[in-house]
């Protein structure tokens, strides 16, 4: 049986992973929506915030599915107020803002 700090690490590594290919799937959507933009050339209208269509939550859970099959991701989700909930009780600071800082630290690099 695995101890506690062993199970860490190993959630440690899947987030990382998790990470890195969310990276990569975001870079590639900016890439998308820059070569749309390129090739349209035009500003778009000011009121363009009510043109825009809300996603279909059953077809966002059908991908987000799809996505975690494909990228190995095995566990159920266990949602934002128990993950809120298990990292309090680790004593993470939630105004730290460490993960955060992280991210724009990848990003500036």
């Amino acid at each position: 049986m695995a101890t506690a700090y062993e199970a860490l690490k190993e959630l440690r590594k899947n987030i990382d992973q998790i990470e890195i290919k969310l990276t990569n799937e975001l870079n590639s959507m900016r890439q998308s929506i820059d070569q749309i933009l390129a090739e349209h050339g035009e500003k778009p209208d000011d009121d363009w915030r009510s043109k825009i269509q809300w996603a279909d939550k059953e077809a966002l859970r059908e991908w987000f599915e799809d996505w975690r099959k494909r990228n190995g991701v095995t566990y159920q989700p266990i949602g934002a107020e128990k993950l809120q909930e298990m990292s309090l009780k680790e004593g993470i600071n939630p105004a730290d803002n460490s993960f955060s800082r992280g991210i724009i630290e990848m990003r500036e690099e």
